[in-house]
């Protein structure tokens, strides 16, 4: 499951309990953007991202992600005014993986006009970002 904000709790009624029984199953949860601040899913996460919206036209914003977990792995740091925060973090909840990042309007990064990789680049993070939360038994 991946959600991108905290506006998901609101449009599906019952989506924090019924999300956080299937991390607990097993399941694999993808919490991007304010999706941490959501009522019931809050407890799942690796940690909160800090407050404060991106700038218009920021391809590279970042909400650091503070008051981690003791039992949070990080994943990725990024630069933000000046100095080095933490992006992306995940932890086992139950059977299952919670995996959060930081980065806001990643939307952006896949149009930039100055980057002819930026599509690939943007697909490759995704899908990084899921595997990381994903979970397939060894064949």
């Amino acid at each position: 499951v991946v959600l991108l904000d905290s506006a998901a709790g609101a449009t599906v009624p019952g989506l924090a309990p019924a999300v956080a029984r299937y991390v607990q199953r097993g399941g694999g949860l993808v919490l991007v953007g304010d999706a941490d601040r959501l009522p019931g899913l809050a407890g799942l996460a690796p940690a909160r991202a800090a407050g404060g919206a991106p700038g218009v036209g920021d391809t590279s914003a970042v909400r650091a992600l503070e008051r981690v977990r003791a039992d949070a792995v990080p994943l990725g740091w990024s630069v933000k005014d000046g100095r080095r925060v933490l992006a992306a973090a995940a932890r086992r909840v139950g059977s299952g993986r919670v995996v959060q990042s930081g980065h806001v309007a990643t939307w952006r990064r896949r149009f930039d006009p100055a980057d002819d990789a930026a599509p690939a680049a943007h697909q490759r993070w995704w899908a990084q970002l899921v595997a990381a939360a994903a979970y397939a038994p060894a064949a």
